[in-house]
């Protein structure tokens, strides 16, 4: 199976590209940040040092983080009771976010989030990430000694189509294969 670099760049460029091939004007940069959905994908630093971020697809999801947040007015405010109206007032809203998510513990308001069923997540660094459990299935065995890096575990891609192996094999000696 082959997959084209510039096909999969191109591909990844969908709610973007629609927007050149729609309006004809190059969207801006938004960081993290969806282009047609507000709040959707900025981080934000809660007060306990935690990262996360928002992916609120729905105003009936945007009335919920409201509430949690403690300022449900916020949902009724014309600049941000529609998507469409958030999407337009993006700085504004993000500010508000940036400053009440700071006063807050990050891990009680992903909590809470999560009962309430909008969507949210914790922002890990490599290091955390590969330290959940779940990751724990895709870390292979540190390698051979005479193994080039002896000692290190790997991360492997796994697949039900695949094999399982405990650990990467040695590669063979430069030359090995030639006559």
């Amino acid at each position: 199976m082959e997959v084209s670099l510039l096909d999969s760049a191109l591909a990844s460029l969908a709610n973007q590209g629609a927007t050149w091939l729609v309006t004809g004007h190059d969207p801006v940069p938004l960081g993290s940040g969806h282009p047609g959905i507000v709040p959707y994908g900025t981080v934000y630093r809660a007060a306990d040092g935690q990262r996360l971020v928002l992916a609120v697809g729905t105003d009936a999801q945007f009335r919920q983080l409201c509430l949690v947040l403690m300022r449900p007015h916020w949902a009724n405010e014309p600049r941000f009771s529609t998507n469409p109206a958030r999407v337009r007032h993006r700085t504004a809203l993000e500010e508000l976010l940036l400053v009440r998510i700071a006063e807050l513990n990050g891990t009680a308001l992903l909590h809470e989030l999560a009962r309430l069923g909008v969507p949210a997540g914790a922002v890990r660094s490599v290091g955390e990430t590969l330290s959940q459990e779940a990751a724990q299935a895709m870390l292979l065995a540190p390698g051979p000694a005479h193994f080039p890096y002896a000692g290190v575990r790997t991360v492997a891609f796994r697949s039900s189509a695949w094999p399982v192996v405990a650990a990467l094999s040695v590669p063979p000696v430069l030359g090995a294969g030639s006559a």
